[in-house]
């Protein structure tokens, strides 16, 4: 519940700016920065880590984030990085 004196803002919301890792439309408006996302993306698929010890993770590096959430990230966003990654990753024979 908020009080009255302070107004109601998205505590999420973010400046509209191109970054590294791509536009805001790319990545939304969300609480946590695209490096963390990112990082929880490229861990899941490329480790195979589990979203209850990926969360674990985070926390040790003081963020916290729900296990939960991580998997919204790897639904929404693991295609994306799949299709920016793809490009650079070498040939592979059929055999």
């Amino acid at each position: 519940m908020r009080s009255k004196d302070r107004p109601e803002q998205d505590e999420c919301a973010g400046p509209n700016r191109k970054s590294a890792l791509g536009t805001s439309e790319t990545w939304g408006r969300r609480c946590f920065p695209a490096e963390i996302i990112l990082l929880c993306v490229r861990w899941y698929g490329k480790y195979g880590i589990s979203y209850r010890d990926l969360a674990e993770m985070m926390r040790e590096r003081g963020v916290e984030v729900d296990p939960s959430t991580i998997i919204r990230w790897g639904h929404r966003y693991a295609p994306e990085v799949e299709k920016r990654v793809r490009r650079y990753q070498g040939h592979r024979s059929g055999s």
